[in-house]
């Protein structure tokens, strides 16, 4: 039922030509990649409480989402039935096991427990939010469906598990109101079982079926990478709660257009911090792996280079923070420190690779003096400097100049290459002579050069 499902669903597709294709992967991307600002802006901007809501309910999914996928291990669609193609590059980005859609799990609770904020909302002037939320959500479970990358049980459980997350929220976050002393020993317990979910999805059993051409289906390393990264997601927020409730005691700004501009600042500010700190990171592995594939150590420099930079920016972040929470001021002993750390780095690469990356010196041809490569480049070397094996007497080199002084002689006397005999049933062809340069009469230089 389901696989005949995503069939309607891609011969429609097909019928008006995946028009509705991109509209429905932004709507997939959007859930999962700047659904979240807002519920943030809420915490910042307006009420520290109900945004903390929505960020709880979203950080329960978080936990349970990877747990449940890589507890199951359902195949994707396209893998249980080759008659599913799914639309766009959505085979690309839809990886991991089928079983609940992350997607919908994510987008779910953020969308829903802005739609709970919406509706609770005495005045009740943003109600009318709270319906075009609820069909958010259902319009990125479908999308996921549309796209061909989840069945509809995959969907029905990630909308599940958003308002199982929503319930648990409300239900921990009345709890700790009326038990505030208990929030560090409820933080301590969730921090103790992500670390062992983080266990149970290293050490467990995975599928290991083969296609037809010996490959694993599913790699479950790739996977429990994803599974890490979630779980350590939910870390990063306990470990942050933790710190917010006992040193920063933040307070959301007073309502305006001057305290929503700053928190707009903020935010792109903070998603462009985000940004160029992982890719810097990923040009490090990216530069990296092409540096050893090819043995460039120039791409080994920039690589450290890369990586230094993400050093650098976690660093100044880090004196920052030591600044606001500890009041020590520590960023000239930081800036200090990263300049020993850049100047230390530079030193090390050149000294352990001048070879590659600093020029060696040229003769009076302009060609490197040893036959090294610098710059992955082959180096073309003089041809009196190359010792022909089937002419060490160099008759090759002088047998057309007969008043060279240095020229070999043979034992008959003469100046011409000895003539190595041939068969006189074999038919020679004629030798043409080479064309001469009138400014490279003996040839020596362009032959040594090509």
């Amino acid at each position: 039922m389901d696989i005949q499902y995503l069939l309607w669903l891609q011969g429609f597709r097909d019928s008006i030509h995946e028009a509705w294709t991109p509209f429905m992967e932004w709507v997939s991307m959007f859930s999962v990649t700047y659904l979240i600002l807002i519920p943030v802006f809420l915490y910042w901007f307006w009420d520290k409480r109900k945004g903390l809501y929505t960020l709880v309910s979203y950080y329960f999914c978080m936990f349970f989402t990877p747990v449940l996928k890589l507890t199951v291990c359902c195949y994707r669609p396209w893998i249980r039935d080759a008659r599913i193609l799914p639309a766009g590059d959505a085979i690309t980005t839809a990886t991991g096991y089928s079983f609940p859609s992350g997607h919908t799990s994510t987008g779910g609770p953020l969308a829903g427990g802005l739609a709970v904020t919406a509706w609770r909302e005495k005045d009740g002037r943003v109600r009318w939010l709270a319906p075009i939320l609820v069909l958010w959500v259902l319009l990125t479970g479908f999308s996921r469906n549309y796209l061909g990358v989840h069945t509809p049980q995959d969907v029905f459980v990630g909308i599940s598990l958003s308002v199982l997350g929503l319930i648990l929220a409300a239900k921990l976050l009345r709890y700790v109101q009326a038990h505030p002393e208990k929030e560090d020993a409820l933080l301590l317990g969730g921090f103790l079982i992500c670390w062992a979910a983080i266990a149970y999805i290293t050490f467990k059993p995975y599928p290991m079926d083969m296609n037809a051409e010996g490959k694993l289906i599913v790699d479950p390393r790739k996977m429990m990478n994803d599974g890490y990264g979630d779980i350590g997601k939910v870390i990063g927020f306990i470990v942050a709660r933790y710190v917010e409730k006992h040193w920063i005691r933040f307070k959301p700004l007073a309502m305006g257009v001057k305290s929503a501009a700053i928190c707009v600042i903020g935010l792109v500010l903070m998603v462009l911090l985000i940004i160029a700190v992982l890719a810097k990171l990923w040009l490090y592995f990216f530069y990296n792996a092409i540096g050893k594939k090819i043995s460039s150590t120039v791409l080994h420099a920039t690589a450290m280079d890369s990586l230094f930079d993400c050093l650098t920016t976690s660093i100044t972040i880090f004196s920052v923070a030591a600044e606001r929470l500890l009041g020590i001021h520590v960023d000239g002993f930081a800036g200090i420190f990263v300049s020993l750390l850049i100047v230390w780095a530079g030193i090390g690469i050149v000294r352990d690779e001048n070879g590659e990356v600093i020029p060696r010196a040229l003769d009076e041809f302009g060609m490197p003096v040893d036959t090294g490569t610098p710059y992955g480049c082959p180096v073309h070397t003089h041809a009196a400097q190359v010792e022909d094996p089937e002419d060490p007497n160099g008759w090759n080199e002088h047998w057309s100049d007969p008043e060279d002084p240095e020229a070999p002689t043979d034992p008959s006397g003469t100046t011409e290459p000895p003539v190595t005999p041939t068969d006189p049933e074999t038919p020679t062809e004629p030798t043409k002579p080479d064309p001469v340069d009138p400014e490279d009469a003996n040839g020596d230089w362009w032959s040594g050069l090509w």
